[in-house]
């Protein structure tokens, strides 16, 4: 009887590690964290953090209720703009102000194609999160007195 109970612990335990290792994805190619930094959040030199565009989607998809469609369109954009400012910090011709102009170009282009895929509502809840972030990078950057109104804890 006890040898029973243990097998069927460990076998239990095995197919709870196999379906954890396995991650069905929904997405062709495994889906974000495969590969280049999906999913992930990546520390920098300067101390800051990255995110890869599955982070991205996910936090996209938490402020503004995609669908799995619109997950599905937005994931290869979110790809594209992740290559390109990854090839605009590598090119060490830049200076640091000719690399911000570019990365801010690359990500308004690729927000305007985000924004063609989302609802109106949507629309207007990403201008509105996209305004608080330009505020609260203006504040990190000290450009600013006071910090962007927000919730107090």
């Amino acid at each position: 009887m006890r040898q029973a109970k243990m097998a069927i612990a460990t076998t239990a335990v095995l197919a709870a590690l196999i379906g954890i290792g396995t991650g069905a994805s929904a997405y062709p190619g495994g889906g974000p964290g495969v590969e280049h930094g999906k999913g992930k959040v990546e520390c920098r030199k300067g101390g800051g953090h990255r995110m890869g565009p599955g982070a991205r989607l996910d936090m996209m998809t938490a402020h503004l209720g995609l669908t799995p469609e619109q997950r599905y369109k937005i994931l290869p954009i979110l790809d594209e703009e992740f290559k390109e400012m990854k090839a605009v910090r590598a090119d060490e011709n830049l200076t640091r102000a000719q690399t911000r102009t570019k990365m801010l170009a690359i990500h308004d282009k690729s927000f305007e194609r985000i924004k063609g895929i989302l609802t109106p509502e949507q629309q207007k809840k990403a201008d509105e999160l996209k305004t608080k972030l330009a505020e609260k990078h203006k504040f990190r950057q000290g450009k600013t007195a006071q910090p962007p109104a927000g919730p107090q804890k």
